[in-house]
């Protein structure tokens, strides 16, 4: 019953905004709907709700934005501090999300205390285009997180590729067949290669972009990085998933008993690389 009823509420919550230009721009973030809080959230950023007339009303509606985004933050740095492998960004990711925290809490406490309702409604807007958690971060976070993950898997393959050539390399020292399997890690080689191309230009896209503040120039020309930067990281993870599948076929297509000789040490064969295009 509660899973049916957030799947309703997620629909319900982007079903609100179905008639306007932002509804396309929630669903297509990576990560952006998936909770009902995550995707109203990241709609309030795409399209920044009005302050509320009154002082009061501005400054609870605007303690619970910043609650929510603290509350994303840490769930993001918690993502940041599990990756398993790093494309050269996660430092920065880091310090990112850590000054994003300390602004908001010095934000939350700036508003709690403010008397002025100009300048609370001016604090109440920053809060959703002045950090942009959910439209930047959380995308951000997402394409940092998972080059990183891929740093882990490239390696896994690398070491799986080599062990599976040293048998190729024994098979032919030994006058028998190996070019089917050769072919495979051949495959399997420039899938990789082109997979660590495509998650580093991913990451290193991403983790200059900083938030629009409003200006909508910017914040189209971030929307087109992160969209490019999700394509290549998404064909990062499917030339992940083939490399893989070439080397289990590679494995299966050798020769059978096939030993390397004792004593003699078998040049290897290293397969050319053929970058696979994104």
């Amino acid at each position: 019953m509660r899973k049916t009823l957030a799947v309703s509420a997620t629909a319900l919550t982007l079903a609100m905004f179905a008639g306007s230009a932002f509804a396309q721009d929630v669903a297509t973030l990576p990560g952006a709907t998936e909770t009902p809080n995550v995707a109203a959230q990241t709609a309030a950023e795409v399209a920044p709700p009005a302050a509320p007339a009154a002082l009061a009303e501005i400054k609870a509606k605007g303690a619970a934005a910043i609650a929510d985004r603290l509350a994303r933050l840490q769930v993001l740095t918690g993502r940041v501090a599990g990756v398993r492998g790093d494309c050269g960004d996660t430092n920065t990711l880091n310090a990112q999300l850590a000054a994003d925290l300390s602004g908001l809490t010095a934000l939350g406490a700036t508003l709690a205390a403010e008397t002025d309702i100009a300048k609370a409604r001016i604090e109440y807007r920053t809060i959703f285009g002045g950090f942009r958690i959910y439209i930047l971060q959380s995308p951000k976070t997402y394409i940092v997180v998972n080059c990183g993950n891929n740093t882990a898997r490239i390696a896994r393959l690398q070491a799986a590729i080599a062990e599976v050539q040293a048998k190729v390399n024994a098979a032919i020292a030994a006058g028998k067949d190996a070019s089917a399997s050769q072919a495979f890690l051949v495959t399997a080689s420039g899938l990789v290669s082109a997979a660590a191309g495509l998650g580093t230009a991913s990451s290193n896209a991403v983790i200059a972009l900083t938030p629009d503040q409003g200006d909508k120039a910017k914040l189209a020309s971030n929307k087109a990085v992160l969209a490019g930067a999700t394509t290549q990281i998404k064909q990062a993870d499917s030339n992940l998933q083939s490399a893989s599948a070439n080397v289990r076929s590679a494995r299966q297509a050798l020769p059978r008993n096939t030993k390397p000789a004792k004593g003699v040490v078998v040049a290897p064969i290293t397969p050319a690389t053929t970058p696979v295009a994104a």
